[in-house]
């Protein structure tokens, strides 16, 4: 799993963001949400929960995939996309987030 750099946290979760992520990568946050670039075309972002994302689907899919959010649930997962989206667009004045993200 690739980690961007610009990576947002819920506020409430700031302080544990390091710990998250490490626990993201091992696929071992249940009962948090990853936001991650969309692997599908014509898609901007998927957003996973911690168990979802323990599924074995997704381990073939893990070292492409590319972590840019994290929150503790699914109405903060959802707050914090249009927050960055926002911030995505404020920036560049369009919604290219792998151009961002990466």
């Amino acid at each position: 799993m690739i980690v961007s750099k610009r990576c947002f946290c819920d506020e409430s979760i700031e302080k544990k963001k390091k710990k998250m992520i490490n626990r993201f990568q091992k696929g071992k946050l249940e009962h948090s949400y990853g936001i991650f670039l969309s692997l599908h075309k014509g898609q901007l972002l998927d957003i996973i929960s911690g168990f979802e994302l323990m599924q074995k689907i997704y381990a073939d899919k893990r070292e492409e995939m590319v972590l840019v959010g994290i929150a503790p649930s699914r109405e903060g997962a959802y707050e914090l996309t249009r927050l960055m989206m926002d911030t995505v667009y404020k920036t560049q004045k369009d919604f290219d987030v792998k151009r961002f993200f990466l």
